[in-house]
């Protein structure tokens, strides 16, 4: 044995080099670069085992700082068996080393696999959707072989169950008991690790075919010929566009390929930028041909309309610093900066110095609006391009430019949400707390109004007087809304924060306005959508009383339909902000989403109550929100995420599967079980499998279908089981509140109207 120090920096082995030592690392760090990927080799790890069957070097070493190997001389399986004879210590540290490896290699296998299947599939259905596209826009299918021709891969030397199972055993031994089996047995230890050494190549082999698979999948997507589905789909966009009502059905489709081309390792950076900048440029000659050919048909009514709104909204930023009453150094600084804002080509750039002006912007605006709420409350009569301000973030007609400054001018009248169904602007929101309707919301700390004022109270900040009287003031409580609120979700909402800037830009308004415009009638649709399939997502639990009926506790569910706050911008995120008001759960949750929303409505809305349905499962259970002998939602979730590996329900594909989700969700729970969620309304509501057998049951006993959709799927051997246990459960709870119903009729009792609707709600 030697001891050799290399420096940072420096290739020690190379791929076709034959083995002449094996090492173990006794100082710093090295990187292996393997036919897989590549992985970080620390103290212990054992250095050219991988390759002590092949003879030569199949990975290259790399060091990431000084380091110390401890060199054994080694060239074959001969070598390491007088090896571990001579020195039986060394048999653990080898084994332990290159288990780990080979698992480590096993887990880079599953991923890349798992992401050749999702490519698959993607090609596949979008290939699908685009012949159904083209159908419904009477456009000619330009047909492609190799998509046409598409089979899954089936590649060979799989791993096979049995093989993972056999080294994540080993690995999960102690060292007490592989000394037993190892160190008295060098021959079986030589065995184990040119088993592994074996093993790894049988990977390796296996995932140059699938290597190879995913460039060919990966070129379907996007290559130099321009013979792929990016032309395909971008092309039939542009066709698209000419027609509003048809071109938006296509912008799912487009958000998908973007999604899947930027997420893949394949796919040549510099070319995609090309390419996705050649379409814009196309797109937008198009809207130019859109809107020479609308002019041309626009009668002079529209036209003299038009120049009407221009007209008004000429100066609008000058308006609205008048309005706010700010001081002159701020109106000027602010001035200044929108100015210089207003002559950058990218808006959206990401260099320091358009990162701190949008900031400075972003800082001021604030100022600015708040100075403008001040001052209308007591404006009965609010200038137009005040209302824009307020509700859409517009300063600027240039800036927002005047095609869409001309339609929010034209609809900002008519333009307001819906208090009957909790759907509020953001001026009507701040409007509704200062008539005393609503409480502030909570700060980003999670901290209300109340406990706020009290803290300042405890600390000294205030007297008790004082206290009493700011938790009556509710232009305090506005200002809190407008300090701690709003800057977070005006931000958040905007879902680039590091590009975010709250001045309404047409450069940020990928879309017209008319279609990404959220009104209280779409997104009432879009939350009776998601209700239609999870019936009960904004019931709660809670006690009925009426001792003059002889009720003196029953528990009934009531649905709470939550507060939606739209904030003034251009975005494509939501927020669920809060899952109840101050500390009564039966009180509204509040949903934040952008005025201007860029995104599916719908998708965005299942994530708001998937996360909605996991925050409010913690606030019922408290401190044993996690501890699965209380069941909950949130409890069995976290159990199943937690310790799936020792699940005997769920097979190893199964395992894989979750192993891959905990990675997209970066091992977080919730995200991951927002991921399950989206899955369990869009396609298991539908009868498509989607979900393993754990997730399925526990979905289904918190967040069940309705009746339709569950005689629909009663047929279905997956859904069966847990339907029969469902309506079980529900036919005694309706058989209960029968019996209820008739004590009541006999004592000549009315049927209370709280039950009446918990009998509906058990029908459901």
């Amino acid at each position: 044995m030697t001891a050799k120090e290399f420096p940072n920096d420096t290739t020690i082995i190379q791929v076709g080099e034959p083995v002449e030592y094996i090492s173990l690392i006794s100082k710093g760090s090295l990187l292996l670069t393997l036919p897989t990927g590549e992985m970080t080799l620390k103290i212990g790890d054992a250095v050219g085992v991988h390759d002590v069957c092949q003879g030569v070097h199949t990975c290259s070493y790399k060091t990431l700082e000084d380091t110390t190997l401890l060199q054994y001389p080694c060239s074959g399986p001969d070598d390491l068996l007088q090896l571990l004879r001579e020195s039986s210590e060394l048999s653990v540290l080898y084994i332990n080393s290159m288990t780990k490896q080979i698992c480590e290699v096993m887990d880079m296998y599953v991923l890349s696999s798992f992401f050749s299947d999702n490519l698959y599939r993607y090609l596949h259905d979008s290939y699908m959707d685009y012949k159904e596209m083209c159908q419904k826009l009477s456009q000619p299918v330009h047909v492609m072989d190799k998509l046409e021709q598409l089979d899954p891969l089936v590649p060979p030397d799989a791993i096979h169950e049995w093989e993972s199972k056999y080294y994540e055993s080993f690995r999960s031994l102690d060292n007490q008991t592989k000394n037993l089996i190892f160190q008295n047995n060098p021959a079986i230890g030589c065995g184990y690790l040119c088993k592994i050494s074996e093993d790894l190549h049988k990977i390796y082999r296996s995932s140059e075919i699938i290597c190879k698979y995913n460039t060919n999948l990966s070129a379907l997507l996007l290559n130099s010929q321009k013979l792929d589905l990016f032309g395909l789909l971008t092309d039939l966009y542009v066709v698209a566009s000419k027609s509003p009502s048809d071109y938006l059905a296509l912008d799912a489709t487009i958000s998908r390929l973007a999604i899947q081309l930027e997420g893949n390792p394949n796919v040549d950076v510099a070319y995609y930028n090309k390419r996705m900048n050649e379409y814009k440029e196309k797109m937008s000659a198009a809207k130019v041909n859109q809107a020479a050919s609308a002019a041309l048909l626009e009668d002079q009514t529209d036209s003299l309309q038009k120049s009407a709104a221009l007209s008004s909204l000429s100066g609008s930023l000058d308006m609205i610093l008048n309005y706010s009453g700010c001081a002159q150094e701020t109106a000027e600084l602010f001035r200044e900066k929108i100015i210089a804002w207003k002559h950058m080509v990218d808006k959206n750039a990401d260099d320091d110095k358009a990162r701190k002006l949008r900031l400075e912007i972003a800082k001021l605006f604030n100022e600015i609006y708040i100075n403008v709420f001040e001052i209308s409350c007591a404006d009965q009569n609010l200038p137009a391009v005040i209302k824009m301000f307020l509700n859409f973030g517009y300063m600027d007609e240039s800036l927002a430019g005047f095609e869409q400054s001309c339609y929010l001018y034209s609809i900002i009248h008519d333009y307001h949400g819906d208090a009957t169904k909790g759907i509020y602007t953001f001026h009507e929101w701040l409007m509704m707390i200062y008539r005393g309707e609503k409480e502030p919301s909570r700060n980003e700390f999670d901290v209300d109004y109340t406990a706020y004022i009290h803290e300042m109270k405890v600390t000294g900040q205030i007297t008790l007087e004082l206290e009493q009287r700011l938790l009556k003031d509710n232009v305090q409580k506005c200002l809190y809304e407008l300090h701690n609120m709003f800057p977070v979700v005006n931000k958040v909402t905007f879902g680039r924060i590091s590009t975010f800037c709250p001045v309404l830009c047409d450069q940020n308004l990928l879309k017209s306005p008319e279609y990404c415009l959220l009104s209280p009638a779409k997104i009432t649709e879009c939350i009776d959508h998601i209700r239609n399939v999870d019936f009960n997502a904004f019931y709660k639990e809670t006690i009925y009383s009426n001792p003059s009926i002889s009720i003196n506790k029953e528990m009934i569910h009531t649905e709470v339909l939550p507060d939606i706050i739209l904030t003034p911008n251009v975005g494509n995120r939501g927020i669920m902000w809060q899952e109840i008001e101050g500390k009564k759960r039966s009180t509204p949750a509040r949903f934040i989403l952008p005025v201007l929303c860029l995104v599916d409505l719908d998708v965005l809305l299942m994530r708001l109550i998937a996360e909605y349905r996991w925050e409010m499962c913690k606030r019922i259970q408290g401190s044993r929100w996690n501890d699965v002998s209380d069941p909950s939602l949130t409890s069995l979730y976290c159990d199943y995420a937690q310790f799936y590996k020792k699940n005997n329900d769920l097979s190893t594909q199964a395992k894989e599967q979750i192993k891959a989700n905990l990675l997209k969700a970066k091992n977080n729970f919730r995200e991951m079980f927002v991921r399950d969620y989206l899955v369990w309304v869009l396609y298991e509501s539908g009868g498509s499998p989607r979900l393993n057998k754990v997730v399925r049951g526990i979905l289904f006993e918190f967040c069940p279908f309705p009746s339709n959709t569950r005689n629909q799927l009663a047929t279905n051997p997956l859904f069966s089981d847990m339907i029969t246990r469902y309506d079980r459960r529900q036919s005694q709870a309706k058989n209960r509140l029968d019996l209820l119903f008739k004590k009541l009729n006999s004592a000549s009792f009315p049927i209370p109207i709280e039950l009446e609707r918990e009998r509906s709600y058990l029908d459901k």
